[in-house]
């Protein structure tokens, strides 16, 4: 069986097992690299804490559980990208990614950087300070993902939402 190249041995438990890498309770050091991936495999980073992650190359999906203070720079994501339960992540999107959730997190930025990655979809639940950045000309804009909404019973028995005034 070919494993994927790994640039970088660690303690931490990272692993090509069939068609999942885990990247597990990293803390802090040099950035980690997963080369060589394929298209049908997935990421799984699992409680890191001031970890740098790289993948290089085109993946199936990325999903970043518990982690806190992390970055992860991803190329192509051909599903989605996952973020739940963490605080203080960014992930980068260089090439495309069509979707993106963020559930249980506080404080997530979200860096699109190609004009392919500016069209993903984003959901969010449960979350606070989420923000897309992308550049526009030479300056990087930052937007913030709204937190708080108003609802309003109407007439028919359906609810309205609306962003909240202070996101005007």
């Amino acid at each position: 069986k070919v494993r994927p190249k790994l640039e970088r041995a660690t303690m931490a438990t990272l692993s090509a097992d069939g068609k999942k890498w885990s990247v597990e309770k990293v803390t802090g050091g040099d950035p980690i690299f997963i080369k060589e991936v394929k298209v049908n495999q997935t990421v799984y980073m699992f409680k890191c804490k001031d970890a740098t992650i790289v993948v290089e190359g085109k993946i199936a999906a990325a999903a970043i559980d518990e982690c806190e203070k992390c970055q992860v720079v991803l190329q192509d994501v051909v599903g989605s990208v996952e973020v739940t339960n963490s605080k203080r992540v960014k992930f980068q999107i260089s090439g495309s990614c069509p979707n993106a959730s963020i559930d249980k997190t506080d404080g997530c930025t979200v860096y699109l950087m190609s004009d392919e990655a500016k069209k993903m979809r984003l959901s969010t639940a449960k979350h606070s300070d989420v923000q897309l950045s992308y550049m526009k000309d030479d300056e990087m804009v930052e937007v913030p993902i709204p937190e708080q909404f108003v609802h309003e019973l109407q007439e028919n028995g359906k609810v309205s939402s609306t962003v909240s005034d202070l996101y005007g």
